[in-house]
């Protein structure tokens, strides 16, 4: 049996995730923000895209959602390959090289 490789060929910022799952929950970004610890621009802006999830908010994320450190690494480590090499945008600064 052969089995077929299937790629992505669009990735979403983990802030959509995040977003999903706050929705499904019925929990505001503000209430999110509390449970973590953080203030609700920190939430607000990972939702819409304009920060990255490092290894110390990865695992806040694991602690407050039960979803893996890993897993929003991932998701995180995905887009940003994408961006790469799929848009002029980049994910990181020219300072950061």
């Amino acid at each position: 049996m052969t089995c077929k490789k299937y790629t992505v060929t669009t990735w979403f910022h983990p802030g959509e995730t995040l977003k999903e799952l706050l929705e499904e929950r019925n929990l505001s970004s503000g209430k999110f923000a509390q449970m973590c610890g953080l203030p609700e621009e920190a939430i607000n802006d990972f939702i819409n895209g304009k920060t990255s999830v490092s290894k110390a908010f990865a695992e806040i994320l694991e602690k407050n959602t039960k979803m893996p450190a890993k897993m929003w690494l991932g998701l995180q480590k995905g887009y940003d390959t994408y961006l790469a090499k799929n848009t002029k945008k980049r994910p990181w600064s020219a300072a950061a090289l």
